[in-house]
């Protein structure tokens, strides 16, 4: 299929139509989410990309280009379902985020970089929020997936964290599931809020408001207890 028409199609599942499922759990449970969040994403370039050529017909290129980095800079859908993810774990070892959510009445996930001094201070939080609210129903996972995660987690794991769960990834599946735009800066930590019925209520991102001015235990203790009622 040429560039050409693989912009004009109505779809991006023209992707995936020679995909066949695997036999393991990363391709046939966590690849179909991921997908469909790649999907999302797709549309959007797809749309935007259709504007910039319009923009260009009518000689408005700068048009165009606002209106490709509008699209783009559209957020992720909340509140969504919480689809399936893989969480690496040393020596091998995979679980499905799905599992980690039974049972518990408020999640956070946190997708973090294990050089980031800001996620740093946010796993030193979160393993505090885990102790105060653990026995009510509150757990936090953090997932790093900078390049030198697998090689940082020991040591990132005895000063930084007490307890919680962590894991890595790599950033094409985590920019997926979060349904952001692999184009342009993206800011750690990002931080899911899901509840007890596997909805992702909330969703931020590194440069939001939510972490900043010293207020970011407030604002977790404030989205925990929001959920755990």
């Amino acid at each position: 299929m040429s560039i050409v028409r693989a912009v004009m199609h109505p779809s991006p599942a023209w992707l995936f139509r020679n995909a066949s499922p695997g036999s393991s759990v990363r391709k046939s449970e966590a690849a179909p989410p991921m997908r469909r969040a790649a999907g999302v994403i797709l549309e959007r370039i797809v749309r935007s990309v259709r504007r910039f050529m319009r923009g260009l017909r009518r000689g408005t290129v700068v048009l165009g280009l606002l209106a490709l980095a509008a699209t783009l800079a559209v957020g992720a859908d909340v509140p969504r379902k919480a689809g399936e993810f893989v969480i690496n774990y040393p020596g091998g070892k995979q679980e499905l985020l799905s599992r980690r959510l039974k049972g518990k009445k408020v999640t956070m996930l946190a997708f973090i970089s294990t050089t980031c001094p800001h996620c740093q201070t946010l796993a030193q939080t979160l393993s505090k929020m885990e102790r105060e609210f653990g026995k009510q129903g509150f757990q936090a996972i953090l997932v790093a997936y900078d390049e030198g995660a697998a090689a940082n987690l020991p040591r990132f794991k005895a000063i930084f964290t007490d307890g919680i769960s962590l894991g890595t990834s790599t950033r094409d599946p985590v920019h997926n599931y979060l349904q952001i735009s692999m184009i342009g800066p993206s800011y750690v930590p990002k931080l899911l809020v899901i509840d007890g019925q596997g909805m992702i209520r909330e969703q931020y991102n590194g440069g939001d408001a939510y972490f900043a001015g010293g207020q970011e235990e407030a604002n977790l203790r404030k989205s925990i207890t929001k959920y755990l009622k």
